[in-house]
């Protein structure tokens, strides 16, 4: 995991804490520095597997969630973070962190799918940066963070 602050939760006077989860280094790096230009602090993981781990160790205020996630995929993960899978282990965390989908299109996902696993929204590319750091300050704004 990369991080750029050990911080969990925020005072007032923090920045929030996001997970981005991409195995694309090019949209990590993308997502990674624009948010933290856009006032948040960043973490990093590249898989659904550390996502699980990392989760276990820290908490996050948004969770952006790459929706071509491979192996275990992102809906199987927003469904395990929820404890909404049948296969999901008893030691599994279960947190209610908004998670936020990055889509490439509704051929990648489906958003009423997506709701019933779990996530929060679903963005659709292509998307400007700045308008990802305002629909996360809104929905942090929403979620009291």
């Amino acid at each position: 995991m990369t991080a750029t602050n050990n911080a969990g939760r925020h005072s007032a006077t923090e920045r929030p804490h996001i997970l981005i989860v991409t195995h694309d280094p090019q949209l990590n790096t993308f997502l990674a520095e624009g948010l933290l230009l856009g006032g948040f602090w960043t973490s990093t993981v590249a898989d659904a597997i550390q996502t699980l781990e990392v989760f276990r160790l820290r908490t996050f205020d948004l969770m952006l969630l790459d929706a071509s996630l491979p192996g275990l995929g992102a809906l199987e993960l927003v469904r395990r973070l929820r404890g909404r899978s049948t296969r999901t282990a008893p030691s599994l965390p279960r947190t209610d962190v908004p998670i936020v989908l990055i889509a490439g299109g509704l051929d990648e996902i489906d958003p009423a799918e997506a709701a019933l696993a779990g996530a929060t929204r679903v963005i659709f590319a292509p998307i400007e940066l700045d308008d990802i750091v305002l629909r996360l300050q809104a929905l942090l704004a929403c979620a009291g963070a």
